[in-house]
């Protein structure tokens, strides 16, 4: 359990990194989108 909780741990901070950049890219390319039409 000792080994297991920092990878375990560290696996989830990635995941959730990588959505937060992907998230962050959509906005960036919906504002980019709004303000070509607009």
């Amino acid at each position: 359990m000792a080994l297991y909780s920092p990878l375990y741990e560290a696996e989830n901070r990635t995941k959730f990194t990588e959505n937060h950049t992907d998230k962050t890219i959509l906005l960036y390319l919906i504002k980019t989108l709004i303000f070509t039409y607009v």
